[in-house]
């Protein structure tokens, strides 16, 4: 498109992330628009300096927009005296030329059309020289270098740009699924089980639900949405500090589920497991040999990932194990085309004391993993060992479902305030 350019992906941020649970990976989110999602990007010359940055945020047709430019005088100098010429369609004509640096800083609610096109109101106060009224904004969708994107186009009398936006979150298309590998589970319990088929499986291999007073349940209540997990126990616990350690603990985490004014809670029973996690322990001086649990763990999940500090197990979209050195490059690759990086906290359970936080490159194309640590190895021993098991694109999936309301609201909430007020279109509920 525009040869005097470098792209650079613009970080998308959401606050208070915490991610948890949704409904199984197969599944895609095929009813919502094309254009739904976080989306950011950037445009830009080197010399003269000048650079343009977009953040975009689209929920079912409702959404806002956020787009700067910052510039050096010399450019805004050289395109007011006619000294350099922009190639199509980019265009930007300074309406203050007293101003050196006539930089925009707006942000607009967006209703956006079934075809792409855009509604704008300009959001109060946030409007400088540079920002039209009343721009005409177009989208639309394409595969490009590093995955899907979105063009961004804006005209105006003072401005025309035109890039492509990458994806953040966003509603998964089939083509974006992924297959979950048969090996993922934790004695037999794996992501997209409901609660009540997990819990059969854990009781019939002889572990017990333990009550909430004993840390058997833990929710979290974040932005409207409830996060539970219950664990399961066997054996006799021993004390170990404040707390009691059990031998051999599992925690299921479910899906998160909307707890504000006016949800509709589902029981645990009928509500799918996002993430596995067993710990095994061991008395002090006792422990299992490493090499016969490495060798355990290498028939069932397949060969290590090579990683130094754990016993990573990587499974790419098709299910299949990635053995090294490609399983690093593998997650590196992957996680590249993410803008955001998902907080997914493990609620803790103090008798079962895992105490496990995960920060991850989040992204469909990551497939699925599998966490597997020793602790304290010594003389080929080790006296506990902790699986985690994960969908990439199930996780992934729930922090789109988490925010799709918040990104809707604001926009939704203005475009009727102003039919309200007999000025534009009545928008569409």
């Amino acid at each position: 498109m525009m040869s005097a350019r470098s792209i650079a992906i613009a970080c998308l941020t959401i606050a208070n992330c915490l991610l948890l649970g949704l409904s199984p990976a197969p599944a895609s989110d095929s009813a919502t628009s094309d254009f739904d999602g976080y989306w950011g990007g950037s445009f830009g010359f080197k010399r003269p300096s000048w650079v343009a940055e977009a953040q975009l945020r689209i929920s079912d047709g409702y959404g806002e927009l956020e787009f700067q430019t910052r510039g050096a005088p010399a450019f805004y100098t050289a395109v007011r005296e006619g000294r350099l010429t922009l190639p199509e369609p980019f265009r930007v004509v300074p309406a203050d030329v007293s101003n050196p640096r006539p930089d925009a800083r707006c942000t607009y609610y967006l209703k956006v059309a079934p075809d792409g096109t855009a509604k704008a109101i300009v959001k109060t106060g946030m409007v400088t020289s540079l920002c039209p009224s009343d721009p005409q904004i177009d989208f639309r969708r394409q595969e490009g270098e590093g995955g899907t994107q979105l063009v961004f186009h804006l005209a105006s009398d003072t401005l025309e740009v035109e890039y492509a936006l990458y994806g953040g979150y966003r509603p998964l298309r089939a083509g974006e699924m992924t297959v979950i590998p048969d090996s993922l589970d934790v004695l037999g319990v794996r992501p997209g089980h409901t609660f009540d088929e997990a819990r059969s499986i854990l009781t019939d291999a002889g572990y017990v639900l333990l009550p909430p007073d004993e840390g058997g349940k833990s929710t979290r209540i974040a932005d409207d949405w409830s996060q539970e997990a219950f664990a399961f126990a066997k054996g006799e616990p021993w004390p170990s500090g404040k707390d009691r350690t059990y031998p051999d603990a599992i925690l299921l985490v479910l899906e998160t589920q909307e707890a504000g004014k006016g949800a509709s809670p589902v029981a645990p029973a009928g509500r799918q497991v996002l993430y596995v996690h067993r710990k095994v322990a061991y008395p002090k001086g006792e422990g299992v040999d490493v090499a016969a649990m490495r060798g355990a763990l290498q028939k069932k999940y397949g060969p290590s990932a090579g990683m130094t500090s754990s016993e990573m197990r990587v499974y790419d979209t098709a299910g299949n194990v990635v053995a090294p050195p490609n399983a690093t490059r593998f997650l590196a690759r992957c996680a590249k085309s993410n803008l955001q990086e998902i907080n997914y906290q493990i609620p803790d359970s103090p008798e079962i004391t895992i105490h496990k936080k995960l920060i991850e490159d989040v992204h469909p194309d990551c497939g699925s993993t599998v966490d597997i640590e020793f602790w304290n190895p010594k003389n080929n021993m080790t006296d506990r060992m902790e699986v985690g098991v994960m969908n990439h694109a199930m996780i992934y999936r729930d922090a789109w479902k988490r925010s799709r309301n918040v990104v809707r609201a604001d926009a939704l909430a203005q475009f009727e305030r102003m039919a309200s007020e007999g000025a534009g279109d009545t928008p569409d509920l």
